[in-house]
């Protein structure tokens, strides 16, 4: 069987792009056992740890998924968004998430003080 690779891009208002944002990737024959539903689950990039493609600038990607409709839904700690799209064989389908709030950057509690 051919595949199709998904890729695309997640950025914030200020069309910045927005890393770890969680992507769950559901085939809309999830239902239809005889159809081998598709259920993927990828964050998208952390900060200055994978290069996009130069041309693409995604900032994630997937591949081996079967053709067919997914719904893709993207989620931070503020915002969850949904889109459909057709994944085509033999080629790179691209989808975009704008608008997006970027998760809270974790920062650590120290759990003693330093003696000075």
């Amino acid at each position: 069987q051919d595949w199709g690779t998904l890729a695309g891009r997640i950025t914030d208002k200020m069309e910045n792009l927005v890393p770890l944002s969680n992507i769950t990737i559901l085939s809309k024959d999830l239902l239809n056992k005889e159809l081998n539903p598709v259920r993927r689950y990828l964050t998208s990039y952390e900060k200055d740890t994978v290069n996009s493609d130069e041309q693409l600038g995604e900032n994630f990607v997937i591949a081996d998924l079967p053709p067919g409709t997914y719904t893709i839904s993207i989620n931070t700690t503020h915002t969850t968004k949904r889109k459909d799209i057709n994944i085509l064989p033999n080629q790179i389908n691209w989808i975009e998430f704008t608008n997006v709030v970027p998760p809270p950057t974790w920062t650590p509690t120290p759990t003693s003080t330093p003696n000075n």
